[in-house]
């Protein structure tokens, strides 16, 4: 059961947005995951 540990904090997460229902939350994620992928390729592209 390793795999119900992350699910249940992803759940967590996932209420905890919801409750704070503010566009300004979700827009932050958004820019915290396109920051992530896009630091990631640039680091993974680099010679």
């Amino acid at each position: 059961m390793t795999g119900a540990l992350p699910e249940h904090i992803l759940l967590r997460r996932a209420l905890r947005m919801r409750r704070i229902g503010h566009p300004v939350s979700i827009v932050a994620t958004g820019i915290i995951l396109v920051g992530y992928i896009f630091n990631t390729v640039l680091l993974g592209e680099t010679p």
